[in-house]
C-alpha cells in the first residue's frame, strides 16, 4: 500500500507542445522504434532479407518501408503471397516465461481480401517445428462478417489444424493491440478489451514476432505503425526501486506517480528527456510524492530522479 505522505501536487510537463513535431528520413531515425528495430530484419518482398538490423540502423527506406506523418513507420506491399514484414531476431520459447508484443496501427489502404499484420512464427531452422505461424492476425475484406480482424490460431503442434476468431470490426483509424503469452495461454487484447485467451500449451517450439504486411491475395495493402515493442522494452506498471522509490504506472495514459517512501529527495530534482537524452523539462522536487502530468505525444519519455550522488533514470512510455 503506497503512504499517502502529503496532498499530491500537479506538476504539467510542456513537452515541444508549441513546436512543430520533428520529422525523420528513415524508420529507424524515430526514437520510439529503435529498441524494436535494431533487434530485427526486414522481409521483402518475399521471406528473403530486404534489410539486415545493421541495415536498418544506417537507414534503410524504401516505397515499401518508409516514413509517414512525420514519425510514423509505413508498410506497403503488392502482389499475392508477397510480404514487407520485420522480423524479431530473437527467439523464444513458451517454457522461458510469460511475454508480450504491443503495437499501434492504421489500415490505409487495402484492395488484397486478406491481409497480416501481426505474427508469432516458429523458427524451423532452431528447431522441430512446422514451419508455420502459431498466430496470424489479420483484416479480411470479404469474409463474413466483412472488414473484420480476425485471429488464425493453430491448434495443434504439427501445424495442421487452423482456428479463425472475429476480433470485431477493422478500426478505421489507429487502434492499440497486445498478444500476450500468460501461462501458457495466448491472449489477444485489441484497445485493451480481451477478445481472445487460448491454450498454447503444446506450441513448444523456438518462435519469433512478425509485423508488417503479408499479402494472402492478389491486390496491394498499407499500413501505418505508430507504436511497436516487446514487453522488455518497457519496465513495469510498479517500478521499486532500493533505496524504496516507487514509479507508477508504467506505461502510463496521463499521470504518473513518484513516491520517495521513506527517503528524503526535497530539493532534489526530476528531469524528463526524449529518447535520444534532449531535456525537456526540469522541476525541483517540493514533495515526497509527485504527481507528473505528461504530455498527450505519446512514445517513450525518460525519466530521472537525482539529488546529491543519488541518480535514477527510468524508461517511461505514455500510451
Amino acid at each position: 500500500m503506497f503512504r499517502k505522505k502529503v496532498i499530491y501536487l500537479l506538476l504539467v510537463l510542456i513537452v515541444s507542445g508549441s513546436t512543430k513535431a520533428q520529422t525523420f528520413d528513415a524508420p529507424y531515425e524515430i526514437p520510439r522504434f529503435q529498441a524494436f528495430l535494431k533487434e530485427c530484419k526486414l522481409q521483402a518482398p518475399t521471406s528473403s532479407t530486404a534489410a539486415t538490423s545493421a541495415d536498418l540502423i544506417n537507414g534503410y527506406t524504401t516505397d515499401q518501408f518508409y516514413v509517414v506523418e512525420d514519425d510514423k513507420i509505413a508498410f506497403n506491399q503488392s502482389g499475392e503471397l508477397m510480404r514487407t514484414e520485420l522480423r524479431h531476431e530473437i527467439n523464444w520459447t513458451l517454457a522461458e516465461g510469460d511475454r508480450s508484443f504491443h503495437g499501434r496501427l492504421k489500415f490505409v489502404e487495402q484492395t488484397t481480401n486478406q491481409v497480416t499484420v501481426v505474427q508469432i512464427h516458429d523458427d524451423a531452422n532452431a528447431g522441430s517445428g512446422p514451419n508455420k505461424p502459431l498466430l496470424r492476425i489479420y483484416k479480411h475484406l470479404t469474409k463474413s462478417p466483412v472488414n473484420h480482424l480476425w485471429a488464425a490460431i493453430k491448434t495443434d503442434e504439427s501445424g495442421d489444424n487452423t482456428t479463425h476468431i472475429d476480433l470485431g470490426l477493422a478500426p478505421t483509424d489507429y487502434f492499440d493491440w497486445k498478444v500476450s503469452l500468460e501461462d501458457g495461454n495466448l491472449v489477444i487484447d485489441i484497445e485493451e478489451e480481451e477478445k481472445v485467451k487460448v491454450d498454447v500449451s503444446f506450441w513448444t517450439f523456438p518462435s519469433y514476432w512478425k509485423a508488417g504486411v503479408y499479402l494472402q491475395n492478389p491486390g496491394e495493402a498499407t499500413v501505418y505503425f505508430d507504436e511497436l515493442y516487446r514487453d522488455e522494452m518497457i519496465i513495469t506498471s510498479l517500478e521499486k526501486f532500493s533505496p524504496e522509490i516507487y514509479i507508477y504506472p508504467n506505461p502510463t495514459t496521463n499521470i504518473l506517480t513518484i513516491d520517495a517512501g521513506n527517503n528524503e529527495l526535497i530539493g532534489g530534482s526530476i528531469k524528463v528527456l526524449d529518447i535520444t537524452g534532449k531535456v525537456l523539462q526540469e522541476i525541483r522536487i517540493s514533495n515526497q510524492v509527485m504527481r507528473l502530468q505528461l504530455h498527450e505525444n505519446k512514445g517513450l519519455y525518460l525519466v530521472t530522479i537525482e539529488k546529491e550522488d543519488f541518480v535514477k533514470t527510468v524508461k517511461v512510455l505514455r500510451k
